[in-house]
């Protein structure tokens, strides 16, 4: 959805790359301290999608991440339990 009919149906690229990854972030985390690394993850797969406008690519890369996601989202946690907020 935010490949294909976001970044897809704005006209200006760099708008369309900006809104679409940002979208995705906060439908995945809210607004929460998990908001950057997804962000970050979130211009990844958007990238890749814009390179060749193929969703296929983009979701194998997202699929990738989900498939090892546990680990990451246990080390984020143990991280963001140190930070002094």
């Amino acid at each position: 959805m935010f490949r294909s009919y976001i970044f897809g149906s704005i006209t200006n690229k760099k708008i369309a790359f900006l809104i679409s990854s940002l979208l995705f972030a906060l439908v995945h985390t809210g607004f929460s301290w998990y908001l950057l690394p997804y962000l970050i993850l979130s211009f990844i797969i958007t990238w890749v999608y814009s390179k060749r406008n193929n969703f296929i690519e983009s979701a194998i890369v997202h699929s990738s991440v989900n498939l090892f996601s546990g680990s990451a989202i246990k080390l984020l946690d143990t991280f963001f339990k140190l930070l002094p907020y």
